[in-house]
């Protein structure tokens, strides 16, 4: 789906005689009035509002917290790799902000979608993407920052979003952009959009609209923030960590066992899960941000950096890349430990050597270009080989998606969510993770086991499956363990300590708004 921006233009025209020969009905410029009136009309606007979760610094802003847990490293002084950032880092900033816009724009769109023509169906199906991305920014920010506003609406003036002066803070705030919810209520405010989102998405969408929300993507969506609530939280106010919401796991699993019959099925091979050549026929993906490289969408701009990120620079395979960001050579140990070199994700996972254009194996540490593992399922868009090509034409064209839901995720989930429900895993309780291991080429886990032993295989098998996806720095949450995962990686600046399981709230956030309280620790 490509990224379209959208521009609102009001014209506040002067007060003049309605039969003056300069009135006119404007037909040719789009306007607040005569905006929103067709379906292509409010199609665009969401599309707009997609595009704030697909800006690429906020995908690069995020991946940085695999950086904190350990997975992955920085080829240079990262501060998330360091554990040095604070509240006046760029990048937790840069979350703050984009998420934000991302939410701006869903509630902008929501308040015009009020009043156009459209019937109500196609309002309902709207309202639902708009509040799947809205759900979507407010569950990063509250496992994230934990406290924080929540916006509805779009501001009716100044005076709602800008503080005065020190005695309305001292006085108390009374406007929604100020008042910092706490984390029950936010999650609350998420389960309530995703619900609409599940009720009113359609299952799936022809071939020129992937990327957008369906009703697959919302149900799991709510399964996941249903386990997040009900793991292990980071308290604020005292630093300290304490339980969740544990029946929030009953919930979770009831939303997995939807998701189980809606169709979608692991990939038989697990490369082809991440090859944008598989988009159309992919089984396993429930939800992801799509991307489009320059060459295939026929101009630039509708592509990412991941692959510029996450490549070799001034290599054969990955031109444009500017070799940042890796795997850390201890985390790819422990997988081939855990795991082995036969493991059918191995290859396709990490890449460690590649075919360069004379056909010879180049392996990584064979220079300063290659010094490190890269991961090779973010690299989809590859030159390898005799004869290769690349269909990218700068840094930030490369076509690989962002997987932010898929089946094997699904299923690991739900294995979790009922062996923290029940008391004794059965072969229910199993089934998922076994699923996922069985294509993998590994030995299922069988029983008797112990549901703390369960616990543990669940844990590692979610780290090895999803490693770079986006989801380890919030399982470590979830399970409790950040500490011990980011003590694996050795070269650390600082410490960890607890305060490390949530991000500070932004410099710029509590200047812009005095009222924000800040996270215990930072």
């Amino acid at each position: 789906m490509k990224k379209i921006y959208i521009l609102f233009v009001i014209f506040l025209a002067p007060v003049v005689s309605c039969d003056s020969l300069l009135d006119e009905e404007a037909f040719d410029i789009v306007t607040p009035n005569n905006f929103f009136q067709k379906k292509e009309d409010v199609a665009v606007a969401v599309n707009g509002t997609y595009d704030a979760i697909q800006n690429n610094s906020l995908w690069r802003n995020l991946s940085f917290t695999d950086l904190v847990a350990g997975s992955g490293g920085h080829a240079f002084n990262n501060p998330f790799k360091n554990l040095t950032y604070e509240d006046n880092n760029g990048s937790v900033w840069g979350i703050w902000r984009q998420l934000y816009v991302g939410i701006g724009r869903a509630n902008d769109t929501l308040e015009r979608l009020k009043g156009s023509s459209l019937d109500e169906q196609q309002k309902a199906r709207f309202e639902g993407e708009l509040r799947f991305i809205r759900a979507y920014c407010y569950f990063y920010l509250v496992r994230l920052f934990v406290r924080v506003p929540i916006v509805t609406k779009p501001p009716a003036n100044l005076e709602e979003v800008v503080i005065a002066d020190s005695a309305t803070v001292v006085n108390g705030v009374d406007s929604e952009f100020y008042i910092q919810r706490s984390r029950s209520d936010v999650y609350d405010f998420i389960i309530e959009d995703l619900e609409f989102a599940e009720e009113n998405l359609p299952s799936g969408y022809a071939a020129n609209e992937l990327g957008r929300a369906t009703k697959g993507a919302a149900a799991g969506m709510l399964g996941k923030v249903y386990l997040q609530r009900a793991g292990t939280q980071f308290n604020p106010d005292t630093g300290s960590l304490e339980s969740g919401d544990v029946t929030s796991y009953t919930l979770a699993a009831q939303q997995f066992e939807k998701v189980l019959t809606m169709g979608y099925a692991l990939e038989p091979n697990f490369a082809n899960v991440f090859d944008p050549a598989n988009e159309a026929d992919n089984t396993e993906v429930i939800y992801a941000l799509k991307y489009i490289n320059s060459a295939d969408a026929g101009v630039t701009g509708e592509g990412n950096r991941i692959t510029a990120d996450y490549g070799i620079v001034r290599s054969g395979p990955t031109p444009f890349s500017f070799n940042q960001t890796h795997v850390n050579k201890e985390f790819f140990d422990d997988w081939i430990a855990a795991n082995g070199d036969d493991d059918n994700r191995r290859l396709p996972t990490f890449m460690d050597f590649y075919i360069d254009a004379q056909g010879d194996t180049v392996r990584f540490g064979s220079s300063a270009a290659f010094r490190f593992i890269k991961v090779r399922k973010l690299l989809s868009d590859l030159r390898e080989g005799i004869g290769g090509s690349t269909s990218a034409t700068n840094a930030t064209d490369y076509g690989q998606d962002w997987i932010v839901l898929r089946y094997a995720d699904v299923l690991l989930m739900h294995s979790e969510a009922l062996n923290e429900s029940g008391t004794i895993p059965d072969a229910q309780t199993i089934s998922g993770i076994n699923e996922v291991r069985s294509r993998a080429g590994k030995v299922p886990i069988s029983l008797p086991i112990t549901k703390e032993a369960l616990r543990d295989e669940i844990f590692d098998e979610r780290k090895w499956e999803l490693c770079f996806e986006g989801q380890y720095y919030y399982d470590c949450q979830r399970y409790g363990r950040l500490l011990e995962e980011i003590a694996k990686s050795p070269e650390r600046r600082r410490t960890p300590i607890l305060r490390h399981y949530v991000y500070p709230i932004p410099f710029n956030a509590t200047q812009n708004n005095p009222s924000l309280k800040q996270n215990e620790g930072w």
